[in-house]
């Protein structure tokens, strides 16, 4: 199977540099598919990063199913270590498995995924499916 994951933003996270701003970026984790992981740019200076960038991953259905993506926001620091300033788990079942009864066919499916202020992450919710 080929997943194509897209970041596409975030709000609303929190400050953690001095003048009330961050340096986010995000990581994408796959632990199934031959521990894939891809990161973002660094955008500086805002709460409200807009990505827009997309990752792509051809794994078997199986392993894409075996752990969840896990998709992690830091904040950029120079001289310290990054800042966790959330993370969310997407359980890629819920999505895939429909196409296990669509005899192969691929589709979309547009898929916001919530990341709370801090810490504490929102639970990911789907989207419906788009059209090709």
């Amino acid at each position: 199977v080929s997943l194509t994951v897209r970041t596409q933003a975030a709000k609303g996270l929190r400050a953690a540099d001095r003048g009330g701003t961050s340096d986010p970026y995000a990581v994408l984790h796959l632990q199934g598919a031959k521990n894939w992981e891809r990161k973002t740019k660094t955008l500086f200076k805002t709460i409200n990063p807009v990505w827009g960038e997309d990752f792509s991953v051809t794994c078997l259905l199986g392993q894409a199913l075996e752990k969840p993506l896990t998709i992690a926001i830091f904040d950029d620091d120079v001289v310290s270590a990054d800042d966790l300033l959330g993370t969310a788990r997407l359980d890629l079942t819920s999505i895939l498995g429909p196409f296990c009864t669509t005899g192969g066919q691929g589709y979309k499916l547009k898929l916001p995924v919530t990341i709370g202020k801090g810490r504490k992450a929102a639970p990911p919710t789907a989207g419906k499916p788009i059209a090709p």
